[in-house]
């Protein structure tokens, strides 16, 4: 056979969305067994159907998606990632970092002037066993850049373009997304956050 290697996602850990994000994280617990990403060679013995195999002729693509993870292998004529020395390769930061939703910045002085035409939502986000199905972009303040139709955020009433007011509790208006990606991540699977909806 001409496949190198097998791909698995451990679908136990809740921590992906970071190691996403961040390269150096995910490039520092990519060998770690715990981690959602991890190469295996393949093993000579046939039969093991527990894996997905890769191809030498494929490439393997990191998505940002709306949930926490998502891996897609696509052929292609292209240079395979894979080389004499194999190794997974992360895509541009700018993959990872669309352009924003937003029509125009927002301050934060302008969302909570008094009569400003911005009304504060609580939105109670049950995760599932993928994430909560929104992507956090920005910084003081933050809005969601993506939501899932189909995930536990949509349901609970999250749209594109929201302000994040606060999540468990902890006011966020000032903090960057990686913060409050940080914050989400480490939190409870149930998610209260506060959030700012212009008013149409």
């Amino acid at each position: 056979s001409d496949m190198l290697y097998h791909f698995w996602i451990n679908f136990r850990r809740r921590r992906r969305l970071t190691e996403l994000l961040n390269e150096n994280s995910s490039r520092a617990l990519s060998e770690s067994p715990d981690s959602p990403f991890c190469l295996r060679k393949l093993n000579p013995e046939p039969g093991n159907t527990s894996f997905l195999s890769v191809q030498t002729n494929k490439e393997i693509k990191i998505v940002s998606a709306v949930r926490r993870s998502s891996i897609t292998s696509l052929s292609g004529n292209s240079t395979p990632y894979f080389s004499a020395a194999p190794t997974l390769v992360f895509p541009p930061v700018a993959e990872c970092n669309p352009k924003s939703v937003l029509k125009r910045p927002v301050t934060n002085e302008e969302l909570l002037s008094p009569g400003a035409p911005y009304v504060k939502k609580t939105l109670t986000i049950v995760g599932d066993a993928v994430g909560w199905g929104f992507v956090v972009r920005g910084g003081r303040p933050c809005h969601i850049q993506a939501v899932d139709p189909g995930g536990p955020a949509a349901a609970a009433g999250m749209k594109v373009c929201q302000f994040v007011f606060s999540v468990n509790g902890v006011y966020v208006l000032h903090l960057d997304y990686q913060t409050i990606s940080s914050l989400i991540m480490t939190g409870p699977r149930t998610l209260v956050m506060e959030v700012m909806e212009a008013i149409e």
